[in-house]
């Protein structure tokens, strides 16, 4: 699911070419009985994220996620969907993260992630978590992708972003080991938040605000 697919097709579409080390494994753990605890018992570069996915780092740089379809039945809310790649992925975000890849049909899904390829604009799909990390990764994934916002993530900014936000900002991007984007996220929200009219976060641009730091 979500980076390696998107850069893979990016890299096709645009000739962009980046490094493929964002690796997200979704695996049917509904219906078969896999123990992928006990199967990566004994790897090294193991470790858990903060919904209890494996986080495998089988070389530096490289970081592979593995989750299991019970743990995405149950975030945000209670699903009562079929398990299926592409109900999965309609619960993305960010259309620039919808992708996903079914390896036993050799197939791709998408929820409006090759239209943001096409379009080198990515939008809100859904935003059924904290607003301050959905904000947080629309301008992460603007910044990384060089991609335009869309007026759908542009509306949400304007109307959930103030300054208050930038602690819980601040601690998201220390949990992801991101901290060197904080002022850049800041300062970006900041400019969209105060637009008077909807449009766009074009691409290609940098900002810098002072460092904030806040006590334990």
């Amino acid at each position: 699911m979500g980076g390696i697919i998107r850069e893979g097709i990016i890299r096709l579409k645009h000739g962009v070419k980046k490094d493929l080390k964002d690796i997200d494994i979704l695996f049917d753990d509904l219906s078969v009985i896999a123990d992928i605890f006990g199967l990566m018992k004994g790897f090294s570069g193991i470790s858990y994220n903060r919904f209890g996915n494996i986080l495998w780092t089988p070389e530096e740089g490289v970081l592979i996620e593995i989750v299991p379809f019970s743990q995405k039945m149950n975030f945000p809310q209670k699903m009562t969907f079929e398990p299926t790649i592409q109900n999965i992925i309609s619960t993305c975000d960010i259309t620039s993260s919808a992708f996903g890849y079914s390896s036993k049909r050799k197939e791709i899904y998408s929820c409006g992630g090759i239209e943001a390829i096409d379009s080198k604009t990515l939008d809100l799909l859904k935003a059924e978590s904290n607003p301050s990390i959905v904000m947080t990764r629309i301008i992460l994934q603007h910044h990384k992708l060089n991609f335009s916002i869309g007026p759908n993530a542009t509306r949400y900014i304007q109307e959930h972003y103030t300054d208050s936000c930038d602690e819980e900002i601040y601690r998201y991007l220390e949990y992801k080991d991101n901290l060197s984007m904080y002022n850049t996220v800041c300062k970006s929200l900041r400019k969209l938040s105060r637009n008077s009219t909807i449009g766009c976060l074009l691409p290609s641009q940098t900002y810098l605000s002072p460092e904030v730091s806040f006590g334990n």
